[in-house]
Order: C-alpha cells, then structure tokens, then sequence
C-alpha cells in the first residue's frame, strides 16, 4: 500500500494501526489522518524508532494489512494519478462478456 492507498482508506485501516500501535491516542489517529509522514513522526515519538526503523516498521505493517485497500481503490488512484499528472482521465474500456450465443 502506498501513501496515497494510505490517505484514501485511513478509516479502514486506523482501527489495526491502533491495534497495532497501542500507544497512540484516538486524537492523534485523527491527527494523523493517513498521512505517512505524521505516522512515521508518531511512531519515533511513542517508540524510539529512528526514522529508518519507524518506516521499515510501517512498511511491514501495510505490506500485512487486512484491507481491502488495494483492489477497492485501484481504478480510482489511477484516475487521482492521472489527473495530478495533468492527463485527461479515462474510464476504462467495458469488459467484455462471455456469454456465449444461444441458438
């Protein structure tokens, strides 16, 4: 999971960081509203980590994650991607059936 997976589905993931994290407040879960960096900052804080253990931790942590984060959200972090890129967004194509004909 990315930072933008990250941003987009905060609401399902804090619950497992605090269940992770069991040190943060539920205000500074709002606090860090997905945000990465405020995350990391967190983490050092409340536990130790050097910068480069808070983000290897985190890493570990949203490769594991029990979301349904990544599939639910790809075409729409494509589109957010392509519109920061300043590309026009594009739907993708309809899927093509497979019924096959009756007849």
């Amino acid at each position: 999971m990315n930072s933008k997976q990250l941003e987009a589905n905060w609401e399902e993931v804090m619950g497992q960081v605090k269940a992770k994290w069991g040190k943060f407040t539920d205000d500074e879960i709002t606090e860090i509203g997905g945000n990465r960096e405020k995350l990391i900052g967190k983490l050092r804080k409340h536990y130790g980590y050097t910068a480069d253990q808070a983000d290897q931790e985190l890493e570990s942590f949203l490769s594991s994650c029990e979301c349904s984060c990544d599939s639910k959200n790809d075409s729409q972090l494509a589109k957010a991607r392509m519109k920061d890129e300043g590309s026009p967004v594009q739907s993708p194509a309809p899927a093509k059936s497979s019924a096959l004909p009756t007849g």
